[in-house]
């Protein structure tokens, strides 16, 4: 199976309080590809940086979730 993500799950992936976040990573999982759109890498990177502007990452948190978002 190929699983098109959005951004919003992406998102998901590499935030761990988010809702959702089990049910995207199994999915992740059982899926033979995933596959996203061309602007979900500069929208998930804007998503996360969010977060941290937010405060519910920290610097080293942002560093994490961009380098496994890479």
């Amino acid at each position: 199976m190929i699983a098109y993500r959005d951004t919003s799950a992406l998102v998901k992936l590499y935030a761990a309080e988010e809702d959702g976040r089990e049910l995207v990573r199994l999915a992740v999982e059982e899926s033979e590809r995933v596959a996203t759109s061309t602007v979900a890498y500069a929208e998930a990177r804007a998503g996360l940086a969010r977060k941290q502007r937010e405060g519910v990452f920290t610097a080293d948190d942002l560093r994490r979730a961009v380098s496994d978002l890479d």
